[in-house]
C-alpha cells in the first residue's frame, strides 16, 4: 500500500474516532491510551482525579497538596476551541463561526492558612471580544474519590459569600441567596461534564468532554520544588451549547486538560516568568491552502518556556503525542532542540506590559516550523489580579509544517510577567 493511501487512511481513522466520541462517551474511545502509569516520582495514581488535602492522600503518606512552606495550590484547567452554529441552525444555513474559552478551578492556601477556592472562566466571541469572570469563596472543594465534583455558587455552596471581580471594584453575594455559577466534573480522566452561568446572563456553557487521548502523563512534572504533580490530557472531544451574548449555539470542537498538584504559589509567582502553547494539529494544507486530513491530524504540541527570574534558570520543555492509534510521543528538553520566538507584540493599556500575539515555534529534529497568531490582542485576563498578577492567556490560530508536511492547528498561549517587578522580564530570551 502507497504512503499516501496509508496516510489517509489513518488519518480517516483518527477524524472517524472523533467523530464516534462525539457521540458516545466510553474508555473503548480513547485509542491514545499510553504510559497509563508514568515513570514519575511525583505521580503515583494518574488515573485518580481527586481533589487532595492534607491527610487524604491513600497508599502515598508523602503525596500531599502542601510544601514545607505551608502553602499549595491544586487545579483543573481546560481550553476550549468550538466550531459554533446559532442554535437552530442547520448544516448548510448559517456559517460556523469560532468561539474560544478557558476555565481554571484552584484551591489556594497560603502561610498555613485557611483555604480558598476560585474559578475564572474566559472566552473569545466570533466578534473576537473577549469576556473573562473571576469568582472567589472561602473554604474547600468536596474530595471526591476517583473522581472530581467541583463547583461554585448554587444550593449546594457551604461559603457564607462568593465575591465576584467587576471592571471598578467587587460584588459580594451572600447565603442564603448564592447564585449558581459554574461546576465541571470528572471522573477517571473521562466522561467530564462543565456548566458554567456567568452573574451578568451574557456566558453560559454547558458542555460535554471525553478524551480522544488520555496519555496521563507528567507534563512539566519533577523539575523542582515550585511544580510537582502535573499532569494532562491533551485532546479532548468536545461539545453542547455556549451562550454568547444573548445567541446561544450549539458547539463541537476540541479541548485541553490538565490538572496540577502542588505548586507553591507564592514562590512560583514570586520566581518565575513563563511563556507556553498548547496546539492541536487539525489536519494538512494542499498547495492551494485548502485543509485537508492527513496523518498527522489530532497530533498536540505543549511547548513550555518557565524563566527564573532571580536565578536565570529556565525550564524548556516540549511536549508532542502523535495522532491515534499510535500515539507516537516526542520530548525536547534541552536548550537547542526547540525556541519559541516573539514576533508581534501587544502592550496592555492596563499594565503596560508587553504581551507576544504573534510567535514562531521552532525545532529542527521534529521538523516543525510554527507560527501562532492570536485571534484578538486584548486576552489579558486582569480580573484574576487577587491571585495572578499579569497573565495573558488567549486562543490563537497555528500554521506551518511538521514532519516536512504543511499543517494548520489551534492553540492556546499564555504569558504570565509580573508588572510589578522591575526585575521580571515580558518575553524570557535566554
Amino acid at each position: 500500500m502507497g504512503s499516501k493511501h496509508y496516510s489517509r487512511i489513518v488519518s480517516l481513522v483518527a477524524v472517524s474516532i472523533l467523530l464516534a466520541v462525539s457521540g458516545y462517551a466510553s474508555d473503548e474511545f480513547n485509542m491514545c491510551i499510553f504510559n497509563r502509569n508514568p515513570e514519575s516520582a511525583n505521580i503515583s495514581l494518574p488515573t485518580d482525579d481527586a481533589y487532595h488535602y492534607p491527610g487524604q492522600w491513600t497508599g502515598d503518606p508523602d503525596k500531599v497538596n502542601l510544601n514545607s512552606r505551608g502553602n499549595g495550590q491544586e487545579s483543573t484547567y481546560k481550553v476550549w476551541h468550538w466550531t459554533a452554529i446559532p442554535l437552530g441552525k442547520g448544516k448548510g444555513r448559517c456559517k460556523p463561526v469560532r468561539i474560544d474559552g478557558f476555565q481554571t478551578y484552584a484551591a489556594i492556601q497560603e502561610d498555613g492558612g485557611g483555604w480558598n477556592k476560585m474559578l475564572w472562566v474566559s472566552i473569545l466571541g466570533p466578534d473576537n471580544d473577549y469576556l473573562h469572570y473571576f469568582y472567589a469563596a472561602p473554604g474547600e472543594f468536596s474530595p471526591c474519590e476517583n473522581c472530581y465534583d467541583l463547583g461554585l455558587g448554587g444550593s449546594e455552596e457551604q461559603s457564607p459569600y462568593i465575591v465576584e471581580i467587576v471592571d471598578g471594584g467587587r460584588e459580594f453575594f451572600y447565603a442564603p441567596n448564592l447564585p449558581f455559577i459554574g461546576k465541571t466534573v470528572g471522573a477517571g480522566g473521562t466522561n467530564m461534564s462543565t456548566d458554567f452561568v456567568s452573574t451578568d446572563g451574557q456566558i453560559e456553557i454547558h458542555t460535554q468532554e471525553e478524551s480522544l487521548k488520555r496519555p496521563n502523563y507528567p507534563g512539566i512534572d519533577g523539575y523542582d520544588d515550585v511544580l510537582k504533580y502535573y499532569w494532562a490530557r491533551s485532546y479532548l472531544a468536545s461539545w453542547g451549547t455556549v451562550t454568547y451574548k444573548g445567541t446561544t449555539y450549539d458547539v463541537y470542537g476540541s479541548a485541553w486538560d490538565d490538572r496540577e498538584w502542588l505548586f507553591d504559589k507564592p514562590a512560583l509567582l514570586h520566581n518565575q516568568r513563563w511563556h507556553w502553547t498548547a496546539i492541536q494539529i487539525k489536519g494538512c494544507l494542499d498547495k492551494r491552502g485548502r485543509k485537508i486530513p492527513c496523518n498527522l491530524t489530532t497530533t498536540t504540541i505543549n511547548a513550555w518556556d518557565n524563566f527564573y527570574n532571580i536565578s536565570g534558570h529556565p525550564q524548556h520543555y516540549w511536549s508532542e503525542v502523535g495522532p491515534p492509534p499510535y500515539c507516537a510521543d516526542f520530548t525536547l528538553t534541552e536548550q537547542e532542540d526547540w525556541t519559541l520566538e516573539p514576533l508581534e507584540f501587544w502592550t496592555s493599556p492596563r499594565t503596560g506590559i508587553e504581551f507576544a500575539t504573534k510567535v514562531r515555534l521552532t525545532a529542527p529534529s521534529r521538523g516543525a516550523d510554527l507560527v501562532i497568531t492570536a485571534r484578538a490582542e486584548d486576552q489579558e485576563v486582569y480580573k484574576a489580579t487577587i491571585a495572578i498578577n499579569g497573565l495573558w492567556e488567549g486562543g490563537a490560530d497555528v500554521v506551518g509544517t511538521l514532519e516536512g508536511k504543511r499543517v494548520w492547528g489551534e492553540a492556546m498561549l499564555e504569558q504570565y510577567k509580573a508588572p510589578t517587578d522591575p526585575d521580571a522580564v515580558p518575553w524570557p530570551t535566554d
